[in-house]
């Protein structure tokens, strides 16, 4: 409606417009998505992530080129948006064989949007909590700003892409396997299992992204260089955004997802206040970053230990997983402070520095990795050829 009456130019109507038909075509995506989720054709999921990054790439382009020459670029990323998802949407429907809908039925209905109000309040937090920095960024510092700080959230996007792939597959498998599964099994399975193998291969990629954005962004991005300080930072606390998904497929699988959810609006509101104070305090981009980051510790903090005070472990075993989850945080913010201050001084050239540093880095962690490997037999045990 507001695309067809509102007083917009045609630029802007045409993207109201464009942005309604993604609301349609993102709802009956995320329906077959689900479905898939639900049936694990996990293989399918795949191939069409990559269809449709192809298809956008493969329209954007030309269609942005071509209608260049007319002055209306804009509207060739438009399209090439709608087309990606409609090429998506025809993949997914040819390739699983999707049954016919049910009879409607109201009691099912509204018992879906009583079960399901409190984990969108979660969604909606966390979302919030992930993207206020960059509605801080542009009321605060400016449109110009944004665009710096652009850096930082592709950053955090391809970062916690990982992290967010493995939910996908997990969680499933859990709401399956929750009700017939006795709790200490469920809890070292979907709980203490998957928080381990995040906290200590994470760092793989946390680390060397954190000593390549210098360079790369120098080399690829130059205009961007003020966004680097703000990227490296938010890609320390993804690190905890990442051991955050990991309570959160159980607090839902359980049915806590109530409980939990006032949990989080406090954090947002630290998040938004710190970095208010920050960026008042003259630290600019930085500030937004590492409010963020200290939200994204947060939220780790806060639902993991929502979860374990639910399930009751014990003390013994309690103290035992919080030091091997600490002992990976200590020593990757040590390497990193270490190696930033002592390989500046002694190697100046920037790539060569870089290289060191990353190679040092994933040495020192490697071994880190092997020896909680072998005293905790939850850690999945991987050789160096199986990343070959």
């Amino acid at each position: 409606a507001l695309a067809l009456f509102g007083p917009w130019t045609m630029v802007v109507r045409l993207g109201l417009a464009t942005t309604s038909a993604l609301v349609l075509l993102g709802y009956y995506h995320g329906f077959l998505v689900a479905v898939l989720k639900a049936n694990e054709a996990f293989g399918i999921l795949t191939k069409a992530t990559y269809l449709q990054v192809t298809a956008t790439f493969a329209t954007t382009l030309p269609l942005m080129y071509f209608l260049r020459m007319y002055g209306l670029s804009v509207y060739g990323l438009y399209a090439s948006v709608v087309i990606s998802f409609l090429i998506t949407i025809g993949y997914l429907r040819l390739s699983f064989p999707f049954q016919r809908g049910q009879v409607f039925r109201w009691p099912v209905l509204w018992g879906l949007l009583k079960k399901g109000f409190p984990i969108v309040i979660i969604n909606m937090s966390v979302m919030l909590i992930t993207t206020c920095d960059r509605i801080i960024v542009g009321s605060l510092l400016g449109k110009t700003a944004v665009g710096y700080y652009g850096i930082a959230a592709l950053t955090v996007a391809l970062l916690i892409n990982i992290p967010g792939t493995a939910r996908e597959v997990l969680t499933p498998r859990l709401m399956r396997a929750v009700e017939s599964t006795p709790q200490d099994e469920l809890v070292s399975r979907y709980l203490l299992g998957p928080l381990l193998n995040t906290a200590y291969l994470m760092p793989f990629l946390v680390g060397p992204v954190f000593f390549a954005l210098p360079v790369g962004i120098r080399l690829l991005l130059p205009r961007y260089w003020q966004g680097i300080v703000a990227a490296q930072t938010l890609t320390l606390g993804v690190y905890f955004l990442a051991l955050a998904y990991v309570p959160y497929m159980l607090i839902v699988a359980k049915n806590w997802q109530f409980q939990a959810s006032w949990r989080l609006p406090p954090i947002l509101v630290f998040n938004v206040v710190l970095g208010i104070v920050l960026v008042g305090q003259g630290y600019g981009l930085f500030g937004v970053a590492l409010s963020t980051a200290l939200s994204f510790v947060l939220l780790a903090v806060v639902l993991t230990g929502f979860l374990w005070s639910k399930l009751r472990l014990g003390a013994a075993r309690r103290r035992r997983y919080l030091f091997a989850l600490a002992a990976p945080v200590v020593v990757i913010y040590l390497l990193i402070n270490c190696l930033s201050l002592t390989v500046r001084r002694f190697v100046p050239d920037v790539y060569a520095g870089a290289a060191l540093s990353i190679g040092i880095y994933c040495g020192v962690l490697w071994l880190l990795y092997r020896a909680a490997s072998a005293r905790l037999a939850l850690l999945k045990t991987f050789r160096l050829r199986d990343f070959v």
